[in-house]
């Protein structure tokens, strides 16, 4: 919090923003997660996915921790990323950075500055292990209630799609 204060008064709010890895190394409580999201208007990624499928349950349950705070209206967002140490191919455990999770930005324009933009304005979505490619969304009034339409490409085969709004799956497809 206090990083994100020295950010905010000597860099500005606009168009800064704040990466946090590892967030479940050791686990984050709550409390911790809500203090860090309420400290700053410095936008915020968690990036919560490692190489040896050590998710951050805080990002990963249903109605968990990061349910809470996005119900709650705080702007964060998460990306997918990994540790790179040393490659398999090397004998390691990695793969190279952006080989198994992939950002997709939403941008006009290749440069920091879009791609910055394109977080902030939630234009991106992540992909572990290139499950998915293309995705397409529409959203049509009708009525009191939203209707979404989401088209994607599947180049894995899929057990099972959760729709998760306001902290619980909405919709599940096998």
């Amino acid at each position: 919090c206090e990083e994100m204060k020295f950010v905010e008064e000597n860099f500005g709010k606009e168009k800064t923003f704040m990466i946090f890895n590892h967030p479940n190394a050791p686990d984050v409580a709550y409390e911790d997660l809500e203090q860090i999201a309420e400290a700053s208007e410095v936008f915020k990624i968690i990036v919560c996915f490692s190489r040896n499928e050590r998710r951050a349950k805080q990002t990963w349950d249903v109605g968990g921790e990061w349910d809470k705070l996005l119900m709650k209206g705080h702007k964060l967002f998460v990306r997918f990323e990994g540790d790179f140490h040393n490659h398999f191919l090397d004998g390691g455990k990695d793969y190279f950075p952006g080989e198994f999770q992939q950002d997709y930005l939403h941008v006009n324009e290749n440069n920091a500055e879009e791609i910055i933009n394109a977080y902030m304005a939630g234009k991106f979505y992540s992909v572990v292990d290139n499950i998915i490619d293309n995705p397409v969304f529409k959203v049509e009034d009708a009525g009191e209630n939203k209707k979404i339409t989401l088209v994607f490409n599947v180049n894995h085969p899929l057990e099972e799609i959760l729709i998760i709004s306001d902290g619980k799956v909405v919709k599940e497809f096998k």
